[in-house]
């Protein structure tokens, strides 16, 4: 043991001393601003045990506990012991042995403090005398992990708040344990209950469930996501509240008290072996009664009635949620114990049918996951789609409080308005997520079919490009600048089926459009169309070039056809609604009459396409198109 405590002693100075090195000019910079601001570097503050004194820079909070790394080097504090705790703590740890212990930057203690479950730092402190090197490793990794959880120290501890429409109360261990005992006291029947990600989601769809938990006066934080929840919100909570903690002390309280307690749920058997072990373990308790859940409706009266006879103060229901919960609501006026409490599947731990998981395991916060490796066939959905809903939930409350903040007080049939903005949220997420693959798929539909389209064309597209050469000289693809989605240029490619100078004649020839509207330009017996040009244009041959377009991304099979900028300078902002999507080689209109259809019609036909289209409307437009082209009705 006394090698161990070397060897850490070693360690820790020697790693301190490295860090000292690192971190040497924001060290230097952190002392200069204390100096400027305070007339000193450092404060001094005493330990509890009396023999430690622990240096930290003065002045402001921010970088202060940077120098703690200077007491690591010195010898007066250890990487890993203790908590680093000032002399008004004493009243907690005054009494431990710590004698001749360094205290710790780590420690177990505040490790469990960022999981919120430190119930009881006695063992934890008694055991670092035994620690090795690699035990200590161990907490200190432990540690990372767990200040994933943690919230800023200067979050705001409200006494309750509010997640997804259910009030929680913000309590540490301790005072969940008086607002039960001040219950029994009292004699006022109190409904208490818990809540995990898994009863919230369940909430969210179950009205029933979640005015229930709206009309009980304390509910408790159950689990890690809750804390995570908090910390998107920017609440600190104060402790973990989850049931398989609070039940022992529970236990051992009622014991001290003389208070009965009656145990209702479970599988048979399953409710007879906890009692007989907690008889065992807390010899004072007094268990008033204990029943299996499996019965009938018709059997309910008499369970109360047995309930009732026991006298007991505090009866504990395990039906799970939200079963038990509701059940305690339906059967308030009936029951006589003052405390009543849904504790879901607490009877399994403490009849050991099911094991908890390590230690280790919880102080990181990652009890969820021995469960899942336990029991993964019921439990991953809970926890593998359950936790991240929750957390996605959570962060669009957020949003919603952010922005409609006055109008979330107000309630609706008993569930709270902004619940059923989160129900519209995440409706308009999955749709958005629809629309999405939506448009991936038709991507990939592009892609294979345009690939297919050029290898299957290329003799059609060799002869057309020598036809094309034979009549007229000049190039065979003729490139031009469209406008494509969201009003980017892009190059178009077709088959020329024009004369060279047939830009410049245009500009001649506007009088005889004979496309209404004016935006288009359209002649039946344009002179500038070659002969090869007039019967490529005709079949459309001449737009198999575009195909490279769609193979780019530019342009997509099925869409608006691709305008040019002068014509696009023409647009009302009703027309330009045409460019909210990519371009396409064939659209609606064109397997509707193609250029006899006014231009006021296209944009119409487009947009009604816009607004509904999708992966097998495009293949049935595909489909017109052939028997539109090899017909050549409408073009010219």
């Amino acid at each position: 043991m006394q090698q161990d405590r070397q060897e850490r002693v070693v360690f820790d100075r020697l790693t301190a001393l490295l860090a000292i090195v690192f971190l040497a000019p924001i060290l230097c910079a952190r002392a200069m601003q204390a100096k400027w601001r305070t007339g000193r570097v450092f404060d001094r503050q005493t330990q509890v045990d009396g023999q430690h004194a622990v240096l930290r820079f003065a002045g402001i909070p921010r970088g202060r506990n940077l120098a703690l790394v200077l007491n690591v080097a010195a010898g007066s504090l250890a990487w890993v012991g203790p908590p680093v705790l000032p002399a008004h703590r004493r009243r907690r740890v005054g009494d431990l042995p710590l004698s001749g212990l360094r205290p710790g930057l780590v420690s177990v203690w505040r490790l469990r403090q960022l999981t919120g479950s430190e119930y009881d730092e006695r063992p934890v402190h008694a055991s670092y005398p035994n620690h090795t090197l690699k035990q200590s490793l161990a907490i200190v990794l432990r540690f990372l992990v767990a200040r994933c959880f943690s919230v800023s120290a200067n979050a705001s501890q409200p006494d309750s708040f509010s997640i997804l429409g259910v009030k929680i109360a913000n309590l540490t261990i301790v005072d969940s344990l008086k607002r039960i005992d001040d219950a029994i006291d009292k004699g006022q029947p109190t409904q208490f209950a818990f809540v995990n990600p898994d009863c919230l989601n369940k909430a969210c769809k179950d009205v029933a469930y979640i005015s229930t938990l709206q009309s009980l006066p304390t509910v408790f934080a159950d689990g890690i996501g809750i804390r995570i929840a908090c910390k998107q919100l920017g609440i600190g909570l104060k402790d973990n509240i989850n049931g398989t903690d609070l039940f022992p002390l529970m236990c051992e309280s009622a014991s001290r008290q003389g208070h009965s307690m009656y145990f209702l749920g479970g599988s048979p058997g399953v409710v007879d072996q906890m009692s007989e072990k907690l008889q065992a373990r807390f010899p004072d308790l007094v268990i008033a009664g204990c029943r299996h859940g499996y019965f009938s409706d018709e059997e309910t009266d008499d369970v109360i009635d047995e309930i009732n006879a026991s006298g007991a103060d505090i009866l504990l229901v395990a039906f799970g949620a939200p079963k038990q919960e509701i059940w305690l609501t339906t059967h308030h006026d009936s029951l006589s114990p003052s405390v009543r409490m849904g504790v879901g599947g607490l009877f399994d731990f403490y009849s050991d049918r099911i094991s908890r998981a390590p230690r280790w395991l919880r102080d990181i916060g990652m009890e969820w996951t021995w469960r899942l490796l336990q029991e993964p066939g019921r439990m991953w959905r809970r926890y593998l789609v359950g936790n991240p809903l929750f957390l996605w939930r959570v962060r669009q409350e957020a949003r919603v409080q952010r922005r409609v903040e006055p109008v979330t007080r107000y309630q609706e049939n008993g569930v709270a308005l902004h619940s059923a903005v989160l129900r519209y949220k995440s409706r308009y997420f999955f749709w958005t997520l629809a629309v999405q693959i939506g448009y991936a798929l038709k991507r990939l539909m592009d892609i294979i079919v345009s690939m297919l389209a050029l290898m299957v064309l290329s003799p059609l597209l060799v002869v057309t490009a020598c036809l094309i050469k034979l009549e007229s000289p000049g190039p065979l693809v003729f490139s031009q600048t469209r406008v494509g989605q969201y009003g980017r240029y892009f190059t178009m490619y077709k088959f020329r089926s024009m004369r060279c100078d047939a830009e410049d004649v245009k500009q001649q020839l506007m009088e005889q459009n004979e496309m209404a509207g004016g935006v288009l330009f359209k002649m039946k017996d344009d002179p500038r169309i070659t002969r090869t040009g007039r019967f490529i244009r005709k079949f459309s041959i001449d737009e198999l070039p575009q195909l490279w377009n769609v193979l780019n991304g530019s342009m997509s099979l099925v869409g608006p056809r691709p305008p040019v900028p002068s014509e696009v300078d023409q647009y009302s902002m009703k027309d330009r609604r045409r460019l909210d999507v990519k371009p396409g080689i064939t659209c609606i209109w064109q397997v509707s009459g193609r250029s006899e259809i006014t231009f006021s019609e296209q944009v119409e036909l487009d947009v009604d396409y816009i607004e509904s289209h999708s992966v097998l409307t495009d293949v049935k437009i595909l489909f017109k198109t052939i028997p539109a082209v090899l017909l050549g009705k409408g073009a010219y």
